[in-house]
């Protein structure tokens, strides 16, 4: 016999499951949060298996695993790629190979999430009578005390043809009676939460730096995976020249170009302030996106970004309606309260107004009352060089009282 020709695989048998046999093959497992560290392993971690159903010659799994600390439970996967895993066993002395069908199973940690501390959740919690109805009134009033004015066109169209179609129901069924018709009243006005437009805040602080923190707007693991990005972003654009060419491509803004080299020069790099920056600049890009733009998802947004980041900053300021994502008058308002906040603390509380609305798109109106929700205010520069937008305390807060005196003086 000659040599076997090198790369050649030879199968010798074909293992399956089978239902009929209760021949089970062997199970690859994995886990949904990270890579499993054995070394964390207690020496004879308990595990369990059982066979719930078969469908055809595919078994469903119920697998637990306790690893002394933790405790998981297995995933149910449905297998729709219509693919099925192998085990390869090699002969060294034969050369055949021997195929065993193998099982995929995905296991999850047995975790207790802690309580949020979110006002807008717990404000909407059990015991919170909210309705669809009630949240739209919200909305509604809000957008026409501070919103644009296609987002009041909106709410408005939408109301004209709630009362045009109550009031038809109303003439049928009062020609019915006889009676006469007096159509009247106004739509009760539902309390306005202005907070949800804003990060979370501590409206009891006693100084200006502890009423907006990063750590209430990023989690540690967004904060870590950030500062991660923003080392190798410094590393890759090492000159003002590469910064700029991003800037061409609509991936920064000339704020972020500016305090990016500025981060260049400096003798200690902050990583964690680099890397917010990073989100501030993803918050500016998703503010810029077009309704075509939002379908790509994640891909929309800058490649520098984790992708989890990514996600965050589009469940942040749109939501989901059926398979497309759209985004409300009153999100977009979000969006750009957002990018206010995260400016002022890139900057020491106090940030150019051109250099702002050179990155955010907003006219100048709509700014003055975003920055009044915010809590900070406008000031004229003191070398007479334009404005600038400073939190300091007490907070301001937007009242569309205030917009009329003014506009009558």
């Amino acid at each position: 016999m000659g040599k076997r020709p090198k790369g050649l695989l030879e199968i010798s048998e074909v293992s399956k499951q089978s239902s009929r046999s209760g021949k089970l093959g062997p199970i690859l497992t994995s886990f949904h949060h990270a890579a499993l560290d054995t070394s964390c392993l207690s020496s004879s971690p308990s595990t369990s298996l059982s066979i719930v159903s078969w469908n055809q010659d595919v078994p469903r799994l119920e697998v637990k695993v306790d690893s002394g600390s933790v405790s998981y439970h297995s995933q149910q996967q449905e297998n729709t790629s219509g693919m099925t895993t192998y085990l390869g066993i090699r002969d060294k002395v034969t050369g055949k190979t021997r195929l065993i069908e193998t099982n995929s199973v995905v296991l999850r940690p047995n975790v207790t999430y802690p309580p949020t501390t979110n006002p807008t959740l717990l404000a909407e919690g059990p015991g919170k009578d909210i309705t669809y109805v009630q949240r739209m009134e919200a909305s509604k009033h809000l957008i026409k005390s501070f919103g644009q004015q296609k987002g009041s066109r909106f709410y408005e169209q939408q109301e004209r043809m709630r009362i045009e179609s109550s009031q038809a129901d109303m003439r049928a069924s009062k020609a019915a009676m006889g009676a006469d018709l007096d159509i009247g009243g106004e739509v009760a006005a539902a309390p306005i939460n202005k907070e949800s437009l804003v990060p979370m805040r501590n409206l009891d602080a006693t100084s200006a730096e502890d009423v907006y923190k990063v750590e209430q707007i990023l989690t540690e693991r967004e904060r870590a995976a950030l500062s991660e990005a923003a080392g190798q972003m410094l590393e890759s654009h090492d000159t003002i020249e590469k910064l700029k060419e991003e800037q061409k491509n609509r991936q920064l803004s000339g704020m972020g170009v500016a305090l990016l080299d500025k981060a260049l020069k400096a003798a200690h790099k902050d990583l964690g302030q680099v890397g917010l920056l990073l989100f501030f600049e993803g918050c500016v890009r998703f503010s810029r996106l077009r309704a075509p733009d939002l379908r790509k998802g994640v891909r929309a947004l800058q490649p520098f970004l984790p992708i989890f980041v990514r996600q965050k900053i589009l469940d942040l300021f749109s939501e989901l309606s059926g398979s497309d994502r759209v985004v409300t008058p009153e999100l977009a308002d979000k969006a750009k309260c957002y990018i206010i906040v995260l400016a002022l603390l890139l900057q020491g509380l106090s940030v150019e107004v051109s250099q702002l609305t050179e990155a955010l798109f907003v006219r100048p109106d709509h700014l003055r009352k975003l920055v009044s929700v915010v809590g900070a205010r406008m000031e004229g520069d003191s070398n007479g060089q334009g404005q600038k937008i400073m939190l300091r305390l007490p907070l301001t807060s937007f009242t569309m009282e205030m917009m009329r005196s003014r506009k009558k003086k």
